[in-house]
């Protein structure tokens, strides 16, 4: 077992027994990050039905709305990671869970008034966007600070492990709550599970000297830091190659996006219910690739482990435009999409802890801003390049293209120095 592995797996101390879940800090940690996001995955359904059912958006509409939640990160997210880095982040997570209740709750309120347009759909896409934005980044940095450095992987995987869970619970109830009742009573689910991660987070008590101190906010201006990450990512080939691989990952989930729905919802003809039960297979692919991830990682070590990952999550993407139509060969295609899903968390996973483990606490803000920047500023690039390709060339080939992106990743990663990471 190689150095940095063992830091990874040693670190301070040997996991217990019971496992990092024995914490229960991070237990309630783990709890409202599980309902901020079946939130996150709640609204990001219902806002495309709404959409397309409401006022019959296209793929470029669809384009506008998922830009609309990736914009105000790219313009704002900086000075957002600095300010993470100078707040004590429970406090930040907590304003901004308050806040999303909020916003949400606004769009079933105003569709019951009658009074709902698209342009309001985009505004309540871009503030769920910063705010979900703010919210990830404190939840970053905060970790090292409740659990030992030893259990970043593991603690890590249960947190994806638990976005997969409730992954597969947002997708296979929303699409049938979307055909049965209709988008707006989704999104009143959705202010719920907000409220739900609020109390959670109540509970959370970072050790001594986790928080960013008083004399933060007085220190350097916020531009100054921002830059410092950027320069310590600079400076480290692996951060810099494992930020470049995440934003070609989130680009190509990304070209996806407006073409998604339209083919098969549109095109291929799938219903709501039907097509949240085949996406509640991805969660439940998550969920077995964040089960399995310290085992792979320990065996193989975490550079192989991410680069397979990224590898076969792009494979997955590209069986895709082979699905024929709404019948058992078009769900069995659809399925095997799907169990990409456990591959991207092989990645994801160890690309944090590699993060954390190789990032001073005091910078982790700014760091893991500056990786959400790169990964929204890809998004948004891959959004406008799905609308204009799938204007262009039609869904088909924007999805091939799309699935050749991550397998570029996996190349890259393999002729630099993450190969040997682990």
């Amino acid at each position: 077992m190689g150095p940095s592995r063992r830091a990874l797996h040693d670190g301070e101390g040997e996991i217990g027994a019971a496992g990092v879940l024995s914490n229960p800090g991070y237990r309630r940690l783990w709890l409202a990050t599980g309902a901020s996001n079946f939130g996150t995955m709640l609204h990001g359904l219902a806002l495309g039905f709404l959409a397309i059912e409401l006022f019959e958006a296209t793929p470029r509409d669809l384009a506008v709305l998922n830009a609309s939640t990736l914009l105000p990160s790219v313009v704002l997210g900086f000075a957002a990671a600095g300010w993470v880095d100078r707040l004590p982040r429970r406090a930040l997570m907590l304003a901004m869970d308050g806040a999303r209740a909020v916003v949400v709750a606004w769009v079933p309120l105003a569709a019951w008034w009658g009074v709902l347009s698209l342009w309001q759909l985009y505004v309540v896409a871009a503030l769920l966007g910063i705010m979900s934005f703010v919210f990830e980044a404190a939840d970053h940095a905060i970790l090292p600070a409740v659990v030992k450095k030893g259990e970043l992987v593991e603690a890590n995987s249960k947190l994806r492990a638990a976005e997969a869970v409730t992954e597969g619970v947002a997708f296979g109830s929303g699409g049938w709550l979307v055909q049965v009742f209709g988008a707006p009573l989704v999104l009143l689910a959705d202010a719920v599970s907000y409220v739900a991660s609020f109390f959670f987070l109540f509970g959370v008590k970072p050790r001594a000297g986790g928080e960013p101190s008083d004399e933060a906010v007085e220190s350097e201006p916020v531009w100054r830091e921002v830059v410092a990450g950027l320069q310590l990512i600079a400076s480290n080939p692996i951060l810099l190659t494992l930020t470049g691989c995440s934003a070609l990952l989130a680009f190509s989930f990304r070209v996806i996006g407006p073409v998604y729905l339209p083919f098969v919802y549109t095109e291929l003809g799938f219903e709501p219910g039907v097509l949240g039960m085949v996406w509640a297979v991805g969660g439940g692919t998550s969920l077995l690739g964040a089960l399995l991830c310290r085992r792979v990682t320990a065996r193989l070590g975490a550079g192989p482990t991410m680069i397979g990952g990224a590898a076969f999550f792009g494979l997955s993407i590209l069986v895709l435009p082979l699905a024929p139509g709404a019948g058992l060969v078009g769900i069995a295609v659809l399925v095997a999409n799907q169990l990409g899903d456990g591959f991207e968390v092989l990645f994801d996973v160890n690309q944090k802890s590699a993060r954390q483990t190789l990032t001073p606490g005091e910078m982790l803000g700014r760091v893991s801003g500056t990786v959400q920047v790169a990964t929204a500023a890809a998004m948004l690039l891959g959004v406008a390049m799905g609308g204009l390709l799938g204007e262009t060339l039609g869904v088909r080939p924007t999805l091939v293209f799309a699935g050749a992106m991550p397998l570029v990743a996996a190349a890259w990663m393999g002729l630099s120095r993450v190969r040997q990471h682990g």
